[in-house]
């Protein structure tokens, strides 16, 4: 039973493996064919939305500025001696309040004046590093540039602020035009993407200086390699060339796509971490799993379950005889083994018994087997109903029974016997509405201590045999 047991154990264990095996199998090939579809579709098609929508949202500005370098008002303005400081005033205001913008400025390189719509805001100086953005645009072969500063204008926020070259007819360099978004602003707008796309979205100059940023992120002024897992990438993502790659850190994997912008010199980084989106796989393997596992259990506790009641079944077919429903010769050897070591340990005597049915034989002649079946049957009735619940019944063979009667002195096992006797022979079977009148002899002894039990059943068979031989329908003692 044990080696069925484990070979069925072993089946289980094979099978639950196998379903095992078979989810993760699955949940491989998906979270693979996922991480092709992210890095060859899914984050290139976004990153090239964002770029169209960045694009638009801050392009706009970029030509706010350019319009404003090329008004000939302004031209004339800076050329004429830049009188009339109410005019220039009222023109960047409109600029302000009708486009939404934080400033709108101009720098006159004639007189080197900061003008806004707010008036003379400063002069501009080699020795304040803070204006460095101006001359370094005026010596660049560009004419825009994009920096981010405090905008004095608008309460000292920081703004992103679009500058333009301005030039006279004669291609001369006359000064500076530029309008100021605050850097908040812009930022929500990275953030409706971010939570748009579920994606983390950077923007950085062509220094490797995260310029730009979803809130959730918080890397402004940073290097992208300080961004986690693009360590050593950075060469990679500064060659203004399209990128698409994916990198591991902590664990975690994490899919990068890098797009250059040149209209504002900035690069678009944006990763996907595909956690993220391998959650639901992974809630699904973990799910089947734990399914697969439950019903290798469940059919593992029904199979122990069914093969422990066909070998109860079995082990009672093996120790009972069918037509009387007693304990047969095989069930014999294994409570005469309990009985006697009962009996040494607790020094109290059992007593064996054998009786047979007087004159069976004629019984199964005159009447027939069915006959002499139905007299064993009711025979064993009796004898059940008139021993202890202590002692056991076994069919010894033919018309043979023998009795284990637990401590038992010699004079109650006789009165037991006599008791089964008395009671067989007063009792009329019928058959067909034939009666027939039995009688049995018995023999029994008490197991003496440490005998043979072979010798205790030999006694009892001839003190049988002494009953058969003086008259039947006798206890021998």
């Amino acid at each position: 039973m044990i080696r069925t047991k484990l070979y069925i154990s072993l089946t289980i264990i094979i099978l639950m493996f196998g379903f095992i095996l078979t989810t993760l199998s699955s949940f491989f090939v998906s979270r693979h064919s996922l991480r092709s579809q992210i890095t060859s579709n899914e984050i290139p098609l976004t990153t090239s939305t964002i770029y169209s929508e960045i694009k638009s949202d801050l392009l706009a500005s970029k030509y706010i500025s350019s319009t404003m370098a090329n008004d000939i008002f302004l031209k004339e303005w800076l050329l004429s001696g830049e009188k009339e400081l109410n005019r220039v005033e009222y023109y960047l205001e409109q600029y302000v309040q009708n486009l939404g913008l934080s400033s709108a400025f101009v720098i006159s390189e004639n007189s080197k004046k900061y003008y806004s719509h707010a008036g003379i805001l400063k002069t501009v100086s080699l020795e304040d590093p803070r204006d460095n953005w101006y001359y370094n645009l005026k010596k660049n072969s560009n004419s825009f540039d994009i920096n981010i500063a405090s905008d004095a204008a608008n309460n000292n926020t920081h703004s992103i602020f679009f500058n333009q070259k301005m030039f006279d007819k004669k291609g001369k360099f006359i000064g500076v035009t530029g309008v100021g978004v605050p850097v908040e602003t812009v930022s929500q707008v990275i953030d409706y993407y971010h939570n748009k796309y579920g994606k983390n979205i950077y923007l950085s100059d062509t220094k490797g200086r995260v310029v730009l940023y979803s809130s959730k992120t918080g890397l402004l002024g940073a290097k992208i390699g300080s961004i986690p897992g693009l360590l050593g990438k950075e060469k990679l993502i500064l060659s203004k060339s399209p990128q698409s790659f994916m990198v591991e850190n902590h664990g975690e994997i994490i899919h990068i796509n890098s797009r250059y912008i040149p209209e504002l010199n900035w690069i678009l980084i944006v990763e996907q971490i595909e956690n993220n989106i391998t959650a639901n796989i992974k809630i699904s393997l973990y799910i089947n799993i734990a399914v697969s596992i439950l019903i290798c259990t469940i059919i593992l506790m029904i199979m122990l379950f069914l093969m422990s009641r066909y070998n109860r079944k079995m082990r009672l077919l093996a120790t009972t005889d069918k037509l009387t429903d007693t304990y047969n010769r095989t069930a014999f050897d294994l409570y005469i083994e309990i009985m006697r070591k009962e009996s040494i340990r607790s020094k109290q005597p059992f007593a064996l018994s054998i009786l047979d049915l007087d004159f069976f034989k004629g019984i199964n002649d005159t009447y027939g087997h069915t006959a002499g079946d139905q007299v064993l049957r009711k025979s064993t009735e009796i004898i059940k109903a008139s021993i202890r619940e202590s002692d056991i019944l076994f069919r010894w063979g033919g018309e043979e029974f023998l009795i284990l009667l637990r401590n038992c002195p010699l004079k109650e096992a006789v009165e037991i016997l006599d008791k089964i006797r008395k009671t067989i022979n007063k009792t009329i079977f019928y058959f067909n509405n034939t009666p027939i009148t039995i009688t049995i002899s018995a023999g029994v002894t008490v197991y003496q201590d440490t005998e043979d039990i072979d010798a205790t059943i030999n006694r009892a068979d001839k003190l049988l045999y002494n009953a058969k031989h003086s008259g039947r329908n006798k206890t021998s003692y």
